[in-house]
């Protein structure tokens, strides 16, 4: 059977987008790179926050005005910069504030203020300093603990930020923007399900919070519950048309969902609206990937770095691409930038190692994925990856604790019950292979590589009916699988159903025009069919796709033995010797070919090499003793045919071919023993019954001889040889008509039999019918002498010269 014990590919993880991952947590930061935090600080003075920038500006001059008066006037310094602050002049509203808390050193606002034109200014540490005095001056100071708690964030310091969101709300729990906050910074706290809770308050404050749903949205996706994310992201574009953010998140969705059209249209739009937006050209990259449209996927991916150089998502997705398109070099760069910008990126690892697999360096590639585990310990593609290439080592151990290590981490993953059910399959734990083959089409009926391997295994066992049941069910899923046909012929031979086989087998020729075993096995099965010439022009073919095809050059070989091809059966055998010098099945069929010949001690010297190289062959034991019996070697053929008994106590043929060495050594009552035995073994055996005739008649037993005889014709009515013996056992009975009936029927069946000639002429002289017997001696002569048969020639030639006489 044909096994795909393993995927073909090496899994390749996405890095800001992909079906085959979860979301990470540098992907959800990488969305939220599409929103502005700045619009999250709190509102400062409501009134001054309304103004336009022109009003501001007026204020500000009045504020001017007030603090020339008045230097020492901490309120107008404080509402100065608070005027600065709404302008963007951080700097300088820094400047006013420091003033306004040195001649005002109580003033929670002026703190609080400060604290957020540091934020604004990235200043993210000292603006802390900042709102810990505005708290300690005022306790219930809602506002700076919320904004305390963006600047926690911002430094990736999630769980505090959550505390300064709790207090926010305890304070005021009215404040939406805390909800909001603390449903992104428990996201980032990897709880997704309390993120939504917190999203769902803000809604409940804010119906119409756009940035709200697309924060479920990103829950939703991390959660896997892909149409509800989808359905919160077109709620981000229907209550802002102009959101790039949410058209960035919802092309990502799209792609999980294998819309990649659909994928390319929302980035499309999303680059419209920013066209600056490294994340929306990712996505659009990973999307035209998946459409096979690689050289725009390199093109997006390149954009998205020119973008953001240390885009380390964009270097890992540009070189899946390039390892898909066979580019290893240019891909390995792309993974080692990626790696460069960040040494954690578990993808990039996990991809670099796919790569080094594909060039075969594989102590390389598992330190990759071994790289990758540690940094992501539930990174079950990297087990995988790592499981396949342990496999090409020979590690089989390892390997399957690897796939265990995927399968515990990921129980859905049908792949990983596929490629164990195969390794294990290699290890002969068909049991358990089955077990992992039925999880793998249990999670995915759909999989049509894990329906054809588990019906290899059953095909091994011998369960050959449920086999092609699953070749079926794998061709049903797809109709293009050029080795579930093959595998299905090969089933299908196996149940002597060879037309059938056949049909299985010129359609996975059809489908794989270079499938060298299956012109091979289709060869097989014409040849069991009787078609010699049509399955030797396939075992041609196999061998003209596959010069080095061991097996085709003994298949052609059997086949020209069938024939009577035995010259050029040896020229086969020899073929297949020189690929491969120890195979035992091209120095039986030699040995056959070389017996027949007349080769015998040839013959003998390939059937002992069989013999050394399988010592556990009763066919070939067998073989060897007819070769030795043709040397006149009887006693030594006896020892064969022994073993040849001893090994297999029912091999009909050793015990007819032990009879005729034994005739040889006057041994005739033993012969007629193991005669029989062949007979009570194989009751179908024309030969059998034959050559128990041939003894009977030379013990002069005719009447047994003749009984012996008419079974082998009823069993061969075409056995010419049979009909001869027959008649000259009817001639010694002086039953002539019935001879010459017999002798005739030989010649009808073979015009070219001398023997049969001489005995019809004999026959024909004892009826007197002398002239029609010379006619049979005459013709007889004329085939001596054709065919090179000379011992008859002369012998032949004294009959003619005495009937001559009788004239």
């Amino acid at each position: 059977m044909r096994i795909r014990i393993r995927d073909i590919f090496l899994t390749v993880a996405k890095c800001a987008l992909a079906n085959e991952i979860e979301f990470l947590g540098p992907l959800v930061v990488g969305l939220f790179d599409t929103i502005s935090l700045n619009r999250r600080f709190a509102k400062m003075e409501s009134e001054p926050a309304k103004e336009d920038r022109e009003k501001l500006k007026e204020r500000i001059s009045h504020y001017d005005l007030l603090i020339a008066q008045k230097p020492d006037y901490a309120e107008a310094h404080y509402k100065r910069g608070l005027g600065k602050l709404l302008l963007g002049q951080y700097a300088s509203a820094i400047a006013d504030f420091d003033e306004a808390i040195l001649l005002n050193s109580r003033s929670a606002e002026a703190y609080y203020a400060r604290g957020v034109a540091k934020n604004a200014l990235n200043q993210h540490e000292i603006s802390i300093i900042d709102y810990n005095k505005a708290i300690l001056l005022n306790p219930d100071y809602d506002k700076a603990y919320y904004n305390r708690g963006l600047a926690n964030y911002l430094l990736s310091k999630y769980s505090d930020a959550v505390s300064d969101y709790d207090e926010a709300i305890r304070i005021n729990p009215e404040l939406t923007e805390a909800f909001y906050a603390r449903g992104d910074a428990k996201l980032q706290c990897e709880l997704p399900e309390e993120a939504i809770v917190d999203y769902e308050a803000a809604l409940h404050l804010k119906p119409d919070y756009a940035e709200v749903y697309n924060g479920i949205g990103i829950a939703k996706k991390i959660l896997e519950i892909y149409n509800e994310a989808l359905d919160n992201f077109d709620k981000v574009i229907a209550l802002e048309p102009n959101s790039a953010t949410g058209y960035t998140n919802r092309s990502a969705v799209n792609s999980i969902l294998g819309h990649y059209k659909s994928a390319v249209a929302d980035a499309d739009k999303a680059i419209v609206l920013e066209p600056n937006s490294a994340m929306a050209y990712t996505n659009r990259g990973n999307a035209k990937e998946h459409l096979n449209e690689y050289m725009e996927a390199i093109a997006d991916h390149s954009t998205a770095i020119r973008i953001k150089p240390d885009h380390a998502d964009a270097y890992s997705n540009r070189g899946i691409v390039k390892y898909k398109l066979g580019e290893y070099d240019s891909a390995l760069g792309d993974y080692n930038e990626a790696i460069r910008i960040d040494s954690g990126h578990a993808e990039a690892y996990n991809n670099r190692g796919a790569v080094s697999a594909a060039l075969k360096q594989y102590e390389a590639a598992i330190a990759d994925y071994t790289k990758a585990i540690r940094i992501k310990p539930d990174y079950a593609d990297a087990y995988r990856n790592r499981a396949l290439v342990k496999e090409q080592q020979g590690l089989y151990i390892e390997a399957i604790a690897d796939y265990d290590a995927a399968i515990g981490i990921n129980p859905d993953d049908s792949h990983a019950y596929n490629n164990r059910g195969g390794l294990r399959s290699q290890r002969g734990e068909r049991k358990a292979a089955i077990e992992d083959y039925d999880m793998a089409v249990c999670i995915d009926p759909t999989f049509a590589l894990a329906h054809n391997n588990r019906g290899s295994i059953k095909g091994e066992l011998g369960e050959y009916k449920a086999a092609i049941a699953d070749f079926s069910h794998a061709i049903d899923l797809d109709p293009n699988y050029a080795d579930a046909y093959y595998n299905r012929g090969n089933a299908n031979n196996a149940l002597a159903r060879y037309e059938t086989a056949i049909a299985d087998f010129d359609r996975a020729i059809q489908l794989n025009p270079d499938f060298a075993s299956a012109f091979n096995n289709r060869g097989v099965s014409k040849n069991l069919l009787g078609q010699y010439e049509a399955a030797i022009a396939d075992f041609d073919q196999a061998i003209r796709l596959n010069p080095n095809f061991v097996s085709a050059y003994i298949n052609r070989g059997d086949v020209k033995n069938t024939l009577g091809q035995y010259e050029e059966a040896v020229v086969s055998y020899d073929d297949a010797l020189q690929l491969k010098s120890d195979s035992v099945n091209a120095y039986i069929g030699r040995g056959q070919a070389k017996t027949v010949l007349g080769k015998h001690d040839d013959a003998v010297a390939d059937l002992t090499q069989a013999i050394q190289l399988q010592p556990d062959s009763p066919i070939t034991y067998c073989n060897r003793g007819t070769a030795k019996m043709l040397l006149g070697q009887n006693e030594s053929a006896i020892a064969d045919f022994d073993e040849a008994l001893r090994l297999n106590p029912e091999l009909a043929g050793a015990y007819q071919n032990r009879a005729g060495a034994k005739v040889e050594l006057g041994r005739h009552a033993e012969a007629i023993a193991d005669l029989n035995e062949a007979i009570r073994l194989k009751p179908e055996s024309p030969n059998a019954y034959a050559n128990r005739g041939d003894l009977n008649f030379e013990l002069e037993d005719y009447e047994a001889a003749i009984a012996d005889y008419d079974q082998a014709l009823r069993l061969l009515p075409t056995f010419a040889k049979v009909y001869n013996n027959r008649g000259l056992v009817k001639s010694i009975l002086g039953r002539y008509q019935d001879a010459m009936v017999d002798l005739q029927k030989a010649l009808d069946l073979n015009p070219h039999y001398i023997e049969a000639y001489i005995n019809l002429g004999e026959a024909k002289v004892s009826l007197n019918y002398i002239a029609e017997a010379k006619l049979d001696f005459q013709t007889a002569l004329k085939l001596v002498q054709q065919q090179r048969h000379y011992p008859f020639e002369a012998a032949i030639e004294r009959r003619i010269q005495e009937l001559n006489t009788q004239r």
